[in-house]
């Protein structure tokens, strides 16, 4: 008590006594007012949004580890339809919040931000994108995929400033429990997606076609539950419309990357973890994620899990058993019985696999072979980032509308000119690297679990530079892939600084008895 009562007599202490009865006066005030002309859900709400806002400012790691565990939620935390200009989700919404609890910590602790090359490269290539803006003939897309961009620095700069401390070790506690909480979120939603799929939307055909084209990409909000449409873009070649799940998110490509990119971490929780009940659990989860990736029906998709998988085996990060070799022949002997049968009419007939078949790979040779041709015209300053229309104007058979290149690669370089393409390039190849060099120096500091873990990370990156060849994979929203790329920065950064810290600390000789 005594203690309390010379904090209390202090003038920082009247200070801080004052401040918080004014912000308990004001926030009450303004909480009456809100229950007074609104519903008292909307007033809990707020007061909910206040204390947890407080909670935040005090343990914002925490709010790191919300943000983690939101971001394959997509769709499911959108608040406007996919089709307005600026997209309105609780992510965002979260995202904002913490930059500005960051921002004040470092103010307040006088401390300056952890500025990365990688983050510094797409900084400067989304710079120029949004200069390309000033002579587009496409001028709505292009802000709206600028203003992802843009949310694609600052989600950067949260997770690299907030995961990064001090003391090693707790970075790594950081690093884990963002992984962990991402982890948790995708297998949550990889059950509801199979649960809408057998018992909920998917029996009565899911998201019907009306004023938005389910194939586009871009799904209302009132449609934010359900995870099931029926695809009609191949009706001539496949003889009928299938069903395919979007996820969480806005399209089944989107979903099936989303699903890919955790493959080799559910492997390295398997590799690292010892506790029995948790590699069970894993396993179980990594079952539903690739019985996802059949459910989005998607060909890119299949093979790339396939090809993930087959990384994860090469690099060690699994280690194959005779049990893993059972098992993988009793889940493919079981697919007859238990995969629906619009898995077996479009990506299990590997007839489908040939230009004669496939709708989609003939549209996408035909979209490729058009941006190069506006690539050739507008190599200088580009197109307009994200412009829709041009690319069709360029087609062997030009067609009014709006579609992408369906190849990051290409349509970046129509977007920005092959001059700001390098930035692309750089940001890329900066991020790869980093991993590579902090998985050399964990394995160099004979830390398994820090080491798996950049392994993981690299297949990761290898998966999404391979899947942008057939879809526009960075105009997605791709937050997995930036949690990632910052858990990336970190951790090298943190191999960085142990393995200087070890060369710096003298051998120690050893004092026999004799002496």
């Amino acid at each position: 008590m005594s203690r309390i009562g010379r904090t209390l007599s202090a003038p920082s202490g009247a200070v801080a006594l004052a401040l918080a009865l004014a912000v308990g006066l004001i926030a009450g005030l303004v909480l009456v007012l809100i229950a007074a002309r609104m519903s008292p859900l909307v007033a809990l709400g707020a007061a909910m949004g206040v204390g947890g806002t407080l909670c935040l400012l005090k343990y914002p790691h925490w709010g790191l580890y919300a943000l983690a565990f939101i971001v394959p939620a997509e769709r499911f935390g959108r608040i406007s339809d996919d089709t307005s200009s600026f997209s309105l989700s609780v992510t965002r919404a979260l995202g904002f919040l913490m930059f500005a609890i960051l921002v004040t910590h470092r103010l307040t602790g006088r401390k300056g931000f952890f500025i990365s090359m990688p983050l510094m490269l797409w900084t400067a290539f989304v710079g120029v994108g949004i200069l390309t803006l000033l002579h587009t003939s496409d001028l709505i897309p292009g802000v709206k995929i600028a203003s992802g961009y843009v949310g694609n620095i600052l989600f950067l700069l949260i997770i690299t400033n907030l995961a990064l401390t001090d003391r090693p070790e707790e970075t790594k506690r950081h690093v884990y429990m963002c992984i962990v909480s991402w982890l948790l979120a995708s297998t949550l939603i990889a059950l509801y997606s199979i649960y809408d799929w057998h018992l909920g939307s998917g029996r009565s055909g899911g998201i019907p076609l009306g004023d938005v084209d389910p194939q586009a990409g871009a799904q209302l909000a009132q449609y934010r539950w359900t995870t099931i449409w029926e695809d009609r873009a191949e009706l001539e070649t496949l003889g009928g419309s299938i069903r395919r799940s979007m996820g969480s998110t806005s399209h089944a490509a989107v979903f099936g990357i989303n699903l890919i990119m955790t493959v080799p971490f559910f492997l390295w929780v398997i590799r690292v973890c010892k506790t029995r009940w948790v590699q069970l659990a894993s396993w179980a989860a990594l079952g539903a994620t690739m019985y996802c990736v059949l459910l989005s029906n998607t060909r890119a998709a299949l093979l790339m899990a396939a090809g993930t998988l087959g990384l994860c085996v090469i690099t060690g990060l699994v280690r194959v058993t005779i049990w893993m070799i059972l098992g993988l022949i009793a889940a493919i002997a079981a697919i007859p019985l238990f995969v629906p049968v619009d898995i077996f009419e479009r990506i299990l007939d590997f007839s489908n696999y040939t230009v004669g078949k496939s709708e989609a790979m003939r549209i996408r040779i035909e979209y490729w072979w058009a941006g190069y041709r506006a690539i050739a015209d507008h190599f200088l300053l580009g197109c307009g980032l994200a412009n829709e229309k041009i690319g069709l104007e360029y087609l062997t058979h030009p067609i009014e509308g709006r579609s992408h290149m369906h190849n990051m690669y290409i349509q970046s370089a129509m977007d920005v000119g092959v001059f700001g393409m390098w930035l692309l390039f750089a940001f890329m190849a900066s991020v790869a690297l980093r991993c590579q060099r902090g998985r050399a120096a964990f394995r160099k500091l004979n830390e398994a679990p820090e080491y798996w873990m950049m392994t993981a990370s690299l297949i990761l990156l290898i998966s999404v530079y391979v899947y942008a060849l057939q879809v526009d994979v960075f105009y997605f929203p791709l937050k997995g892939f930036w949690l990632i790329a910052g858990l990336i920065i970190v951790m090298t950064r943190v191999a960085h600084l142990e393995s200087r810290a070890r060369a710096a600390t003298p051998p120690v000789t050893e004092i026999r008895s004799d002496e």
